[in-house]
């Protein structure tokens, strides 16, 4: 919609604000957004597309499960070497209940 009143107006700015007011979008600058990213899916614009940065965080999301569970398996009773001794078991088991606390802090 933008697109297609922008030759009625000097810029971009002027534009975006009247379909603002017309679609009745609180703010013009969200509006403005919205074009930048269609302009970018469309491929007319630089940047990171909608399906690029949804993959991204789909990327991120999987990664800090992964590293957030690394150490976890690591320290779980019985994973280690079974002749470490006793002291440095115990400080697993500390540090295993230290984090499953403050997990559920959060």
């Amino acid at each position: 919609m933008v697109a297609e009143v922008r030759p009625e107006y000097p810029s971009d700015w002027p534009a975006i604000v009247a379909v603002a007011k017309r679609l009745g979008v609180g703010s013009a600058e969200t509006l403005r957004k919205w074009v930048r990213q269609a302009e970018i899916d469309g491929g007319t614009r630089p940047g990171v597309s909608s399906e690029e940065s949804a993959e991204l965080r789909r990327l991120r999301a999987d990664h800090h499960l992964r590293s957030d569970m690394c150490p976890r398996l690591a320290l779980r009773p019985g994973a280690g070497n079974p002749k470490r001794p006793a002291g440095a078991q115990a400080r697993d088991q500390v540090t295993l209940e230290r984090t499953a606390a403050f997990d559920r802090a959060w």
